[in-house]
């Protein structure tokens, strides 16, 4: 089955042992593949990885701290390879 999925929807991605979750706004999708390949397909500005089994929406993180990412009411682990990178284009961002 296809679905279409617009970015805006996406809250955030998360590997899961050879296939990868969307977690939407109402739901989550199941597919196979890798978080890497969904990474080289995705739109840097607006995604970012920020644990090795995670890629956020930026427009959906509510709040961000040393070791956590919230999206929504979700913790997300935030891994020490990737903090620099999501401090600096976090704390980049224009409103």
């Amino acid at each position: 089955m296809l679905a279409k999925v617009f970015y805006r929807d996406i809250l955030y991605i998360e590997a899961a042992q050879g296939y990868v979750k969307y977690h939407l706004k109402d739901k989550t999708i199941l597919t196979n593949g890798t978080l890497k390949k969904i990474e080289e397909k995705l739109n840097p500005l607006i995604f970012i990885r920020v644990h090795r089994s995670y890629l956020v929406n930026i427009n959906m993180i509510t709040a961000y701290h040393t070791e956590t990412i919230t999206v929504q009411s979700t913790l997300i682990p935030l891994s020490r390879l990737y903090r620099k990178e999501v401090s600096s284009k976090l704390n980049n961002l224009t409103i």
